[in-house]
């Protein structure tokens, strides 16, 4: 006779608890790979808009200068409204070379105050170089932050030189500033402003400053106060790159060194300060 006897109550409450601690396993390593990936997945965001900011930044600061093939010097290569002098009016007078004319309609930069300044913890700068005429076979460099064409309209108009668009007031300027809402933001000489990225909270820059073979960096007040700007050869740039969802599981407060500005946080979100020098090649000085 066949023996049908089941199992024992102490048998079935040993292989429910076996079975309750396998399903908290695969709920913890469930729950653990998920919570891996979502950071994984805002570092990498966070890692590609600073990516993004860094190299829309080096890009325009290794042009600062720029002569354009026909050799244009710029005495220095940034815009600063309290020193230079650039009025409210893009006009010229047939073909002059005054320097109180607003060619390239630099009107875009002054009315938005957006000349290179210190600006509490989030520095403003503007950048200036001679374009070629991209319709030259000779052209090396043209764009300006948004990737377009520079206006030429103005520059034929008020050139001094005989090449059409290449005169040597065909300045083109390029603002860069992160606004409230934590975008890389940059305004250009036509008057157009791009959003580069998103998620970049602060922005600091200091400038080299080269006297005597002697290499200095001091932010924009210093350098402006001090009439510096025709001596700098380099600068350094640091932005704080925060990520687009608040992630951690208990604020954290954190702070962080941003060249000449400490910054404190506390929240859920994570962030990473980004830094880098750049020579300003086309500024160099023996």
């Amino acid at each position: 006779m066949l023996n049908t006897q089941g199992y024992s109550l102490l048998e079935l409450m040993i292989a429910m608890l076996i079975g309750i601690f396998l399903i908290s396993i695969a709920i913890t390593t469930y729950s653990g790979n998920k919570t891996n990936y979502k950071l994984s997945n805002e570092m990498s965001e966070m890692e590609a808009n600073a990516r993004v900011a860094m190299n829309a930044i080096q890009a325009a600061l290794e042009h600062v200068g720029y002569p354009s093939i026909h050799i244009h010097p710029l005495s220095k290569g940034f815009y600063v409204k309290s020193i230079d002098g650039l009025k409210n009016v893009p006009v010229c007078s047939s073909g002059t070379s005054s320097v109180e004319v607003a060619y390239q309609d630099a009107a875009g930069i002054y009315n938005a105050n957006l000349d290179t300044r210190d600006n509490g913890n989030n520095d403003r700068f503007s950048m200036m170089y001679y374009p070629d005429n991209p319709n030259n076979a000779n052209a090396v460099y043209w764009q300006d932050c948004g990737g377009s064409y520079a206006d030429y309209a103005i520059a034929e108009a008020c050139s001094g030189d005989t090449v059409t668009g290449e005169g040597d007031k065909s300045v083109v300027y390029n603002s860069f500033w992160v606004n409230n809402a934590g975008e890389l933001r940059c305004r250009t000489s036509r008057n157009v402003t791009y959003a580069i990225t998103n998620g970049i909270e602060h922005i600091q820059l200091r400038y080299g400053v080269k006297i005597n073979d002697m290499l200095q960096y001091h932010n924009a007040t210093a350098v402006t106060n001090n009439a510096l700007w025709s001596n700098v050869v380099s600068a350094q740039v640091a932005f704080l790159a925060k990520s687009e969802n608040q992630i951690l599981e208990k604020a954290q407060s954190k702070t962080f060194v941003l060249l000449d500005r400490t910054i404190t946080k506390n929240d859920k979100y994570m962030r990473r300060v980004y830094s880098a020098t750049v020579s300003l090649r086309n500024m160099s000085r023996e």
